[in-house]
C-alpha cells in the first residue's frame, strides 16, 4: 500500500499545508501476472474490471471473466453462472451491467430472461425503400431485416462466380455472427445474481448504468447504423429510443436521463431522452458536429464545432453557455452536480479546466500534457506525463483543491475512474495489466 502527498502549486511551498488536506492511500486489488483492464467504480465502493484467464478446457486458449470487487472481496461471475464472453462493464450501485457475446466452445449459455425489445422504427420513405434493396458486402449482417426471410440480401438475385465468392462471405459472416450469438446486455446483482436483460436483438455496444437503468447502442443493418435502446429499472421494459436512419452513439446516462449524439442527415446534434415521461428532445439543432455528450441532473456538458477548434458547451434547460474560451482542441468533457470538466490546449501543452457553476478555472497548469478528466462526488482524476515519460494518474479533491499524484511508477496508467471519493485505474506493464484503487 503506497500513500501519496499531495503535489502544492508553487505559490503554495512557501505556506503551511492546509488542515484537515485530503490524502489517498493507493493499492492493486487484482492478480498482476494477467490481462485486467476497463475498470469502473461506484458510489459505495464497488469496481469491476474484465480479467483474462486460461480456458482449461482448451489448453493454450483463453477467455475473459467479469470481476466484482468490493470491501476486499472479489467475485468472478463465471463462478456465478457466467459463460458468456464479456464486453464494457458499467456500474450503478452494487450493479454490474455488461455485454456477453455468445458462448465459449465447451460451455453452457446462461439463460436469457430478456425482454423483447420494442421497435417502432415508421414507414420508410421511397428513397429509404430504395437503398434497402442494395446493402453492399460491407455491410452483411447477420441480423435480418424485419418481414424479410433470407437475410439482408433476399432480394438480390444473382448468379455466376463472383454470386457464388459473395454468397460465401456472406455465409461465413453469418456463421461467425451466429457463434457469437449478436450480443446481449447482461445484470449482475449480488443479492440476485445473474440475468439477461435482452433476449437475442442484435449487437450491442457501449452500455452505460444509472440509477434509472441502464442503455447502449443498438447495430442496425446497413443502412441503418445505431440506435439507442433503455431499460427502465422501474417497469423492467426495453425501449428503442431512436429509429431512424442515422448513427446515434456515445450514450451518458445519469439518474433517468440519457445523452447522446445523433447524425441528422448533416451533422451530429445532442439528445436527450426521460425514461420517466418518454420524451426524446433534440437539444442542439445548427451546422456543425455536437458531440461527446456528459449528463447530470438534466443538464448535458458536450463538446461543438463552430470553427475549426473545438469548444465546450453547457445545456441547461433549454439555455446554452460556452465554457472554453482562449484553448484550441477542448475534449472530454464530464459533468458532475452543475459543475464541468475538461481537457483543452492552451498554447503550450494540454490542460484540465474546471467550470465551477459560475466562472472556468484552471485545475492544471505545468509544462506536459493533462488529459481525459472524470468527475465525480467532488473529486477530479485524470491521466498525466509528469515525469515526461509515462502516464501518472493525478486527482484534485475540491474541498481542499490540492493536487496529488496517486501513481508514480514506470508504468502507463489509464482508464481512469472516479465515485464515491475513490478513484480506479489500470497500470500497465509488459506482458500484463493490473487494476489499481486510491481511497
Amino acid at each position: 500500500m503506497r500513500q501519496f502527498r499531495f503535489l502544492l502549486p508553487l505559490f503554495a511551498l512557501l505556506l503551511p499545508l492546509a488542515a484537515g488536506a485530503r490524502t489517498f492511500e493507493a493499492k492493486c486489488i487484482s492478480p498482476t501476472n494477467t490481462f485486467c483492464r476497463q475498470p469502473v467504480v461506484s458510489d459505495p465502493g464497488a469496481v469491476a474490471w474484465l480479467q483474462t484467464a486460461p480456458d482449461e478446457s482448451r489448453p493454450g486458449s483463453t477467455f475473459v471473466d467479469v470481476i466484482y470487487w468490493k470491501d476486499g472481496r472479489a467475485t468472478n461471475l463465471r463462478d456465478q453462472g457466467l459463460a458468456c464472453m464479456p464486453e464494457r462493464p458499467a456500474l450503478w450501485g452494487d450493479d454490474v451491467v455488461f455485454v456477453g457475446r455468445g458462448t465459449p466452445p465447451g460451455r453452457t449459455g446462461l439463460e436469457l430472461g430478456g425482454k423483447t425489445m420494442e421497435d417502432d422504427r415508421p414507414m420508410l420513405t421511397d428513397e429509404q425503400k430504395q437503398l434497402t434493396e442494395t446493402v453492399p458486402d460491407l455491410f452483411t449482417s447477420s441480423v435480418g431485416r424485419r418481414g424479410k426471410a433470407g437475410g439482408a440480401d433476399a432480394a438480390l438475385v444473382e448468379t455466376g462466380p463472383e454470386a457464388s465468392q459473395r454468397d460465401a462471405v456472406a455465409t461465413n459472416k453469418t456463421e461467425s455472427a451466429a457463434s457469437r450469438g449478436g450480443g446481449d446486455i447482461y445484470l449482475y446483482s449480488p443479492a440476485n445474481g445473474i440475468r439477461g436483460i435482452t433476449a437475442g436483438q442484435g449487437d450491442v455496444y457501449m452500455p452505460v448504468a444509472a440509477e434509472g437503468g441502464a442503455a447502449w447502442q443498438v447495430a442496425r443493418i446497413w443502412p441503418y447504423g445505431y440506435d439507442i435502446a433503455v431499460w427502465n429499472r422501474a417497469t423492467d421494459a426495453i425501449h428503442l429510443v431512436t429509429t431512424n436512419f442515422y448513427y446515434m452513439m456515445a450514450p451518458s446516462m445519469q439518474g433517468g436521463k440519457v445523452a447522446f449524439q445523433g447524425w441528422d442527415g448533416f451533422d451530429y446534434e445532442i439528445y436527450l431522452y426521460d425514461l420517466e415521461s418518454g420524451e426524446l428532445s433534440q437539444l442542439t439543432d445548427n451546422t456543425f458536429d455536437d458531440v461527446a455528450p456528459s449528463v447530470w441532473d438534466g443538464k448535458v456538458a458536450y463538446v461543438s464545432y463552430p470553427s475549426l477548434t473545438a469548444e465546450v458547451f453547457l445545456w441547461d434547460d433549454g439555455e446554452l453557455r460556452k465554457l472554453s474560451s482562449d484553448t484550441k482542441d477542448n475534449a472530454c468533457p464530464h459533468i458532475w452536480d452543475g459543475k464541468v470538466v475538461w481537457q483543452g490546449f492552451d498554447g503550450e501543452d494540454v490542460e484540465i479546466y474546471l467550470y465551477d457553476g459560475s466562472k472556468t478555472v484552471k485545475l492544471s497548469s505545468n509544462t506536459w500534457d493533462d488529459e481525459k478528466p472524470v468527475f465525480a462526488d467532488n473529486v477530479v482524476a485524470w491521466i498525466s506525463y509528469v515525469d515526461g515519460w509515462d502516464a501518472e494518474v493525478v486527482a484534485v479533491d475540491l474541498a481542499d483543491n490540492m493536487t496529488v499524484t496517486l501513481s508514480e511508477n514506470m508504468t502507463e496508467d489509464v482508464e481512469v475512474r472516479t465515485a464515491g471519493g475513490k478513484v480506479v485505474w489500470q497500470a500497465n506493464t509488459r506482458g500484463a495489466s493490473s487494476i489499481w484503487l486510491a481511497e
